[in-house]
């Protein structure tokens, strides 16, 4: 958030013990799968991000995807793809964990698939398991190499074929785990993550999040509001100057334990003339601009691993935004769904 300080990682001390636990279970050989849910701004992102900070420094690889909130519809598989472009990144030597081992040879084959043509792909049973059997052996191949997290977030966007993969994946690596514990499975664990007040204005989106969170093996972390004293925490350590007590306590009571909604609290009042800030909501709505129809023609590219028809995408948007009269202040970014 512009001209603020990260904030300190509070208050979620019970949780990220949880996630750690499921992590002990992976690398034990018992495949693990944790929900984190709640509200926009609660805090899911930060304690993801501090679970998969914790799983590198313990040897495992990490990767992730994420739901976009496209207004040109769904892409296919988009949740996966982003993931799978992370593995690619990191064989290669680059990025973050490029000193892991390379990816595995069912990379290019699981890509293959994923990648192909939308209704050639669901048109038939046997190609979608296939497709399935074969991101299984994927994830099966990595797992032999190191402790592996995924992390799925923002799954309240996310594509219906995407979710369909994930439920799959699900109760095959977890569900079946007490009654094969004497058997050699994956070391892989799971991370889940969804906003419970984001209106799921597709029917099997939500029919799909309630199979996944309706699984026996699924653990579930629904993130409630922080204590006051967390919150005041968050407004000291983020501010970059004094915040008196009164105003702090304003913040405090107005955010209702939201620390999203603290942060821009206090960024709103060393704002002269910004907007009001009544809600969670109005901070979401204010940060998640709709993209334009090039930019997330560019989005949907660099899922699919398109490259150049992701530059053709970004020169169409970045032509397009030049002609228009300049938007007003406030984040470039989407927001991290919190």
């Amino acid at each position: 958030m512009r001209g603020l300080a990260r904030p300190p990682f509070v208050g979620r001390a019970d949780e990220l013990s949880l996630l750690r636990e499921g992590l002990v279970a992976a690398s034990g050989s018992r495949p693990s799968c944790v929900a984190v849910t709640g509200d926009a701004g609660v805090g899911k992102t930060r304690l993801v991000a501090e679970l998969a900070h914790h799983a590198r420094q313990e040897g495992a690889r990490v990767i992730a995807g994420a739901g976009l909130d496209l207004a040109a519809g769904e892409f296919p598989f988009g949740v996966f793809l982003a993931a799978l472009r992370d593995l690619a990144r990191f064989g290669r030597g680059t990025g973050q964990q490029g000193d892991q081992a390379p990816r595995p040879a069912a990379y290019d084959e699981g890509m293959d698939l994923l990648r192909a043509d939308p209704g050639e792909t669901a048109g038939g049973r046997g190609a979608r398991t296939q497709l399935f059997d074969r991101v299984l052996d994927l994830l099966g191949e990595l797992s032999d190499q190191q402790p592996l997290v995924l992390v799925f977030e923002d799954l309240h966007w996310a594509d219906r074929s995407s979710l369909d993969l994930l439920l799959f994946l699900v109760q095959d690596l977890c569900q079946e785990r007490d009654l094969l514990r004497d058997l050699p499975r994956e070391r892989i664990l799971i991370v889940l993550s969804w906003r419970t007040d984001e209106a799921l204005d597709v029917s099997s989106r939500a029919e799909a999040l309630s199979d996944l969170a309706r699984l026996d093996c699924v653990e579930h972390l629904r993130l409630s509001a922080l204590p006051a004293e967390d919150v005041t925490a968050i407004i000291h350590a983020v501010a970059p100057d004094p915040v008196a007590a009164q105003r702090a306590e304003d913040i405090v009571r107005r955010s209702a334990g939201n620390p999203l909604f603290a942060q821009e609290l206090v960024a709103a009042g060393r704002t002269p003339g910004a907007a009001t800030v009544t809600t969670i909501r109005d901070v979401v709505l204010r940060r998640a601009r709709r993209l334009s129809g090039d930019a997330a023609q560019a989005v949907r590219a660099l899922a699919a691993d398109r490259p150049r028809a992701a530059r053709r995408g970004v020169r169409a948007a970045a032509s397009g935004a030049r002609g228009r009269a300049p938007r007003g202040p406030g984040p470039a970014h989407p927001p991290t769904g919190g």
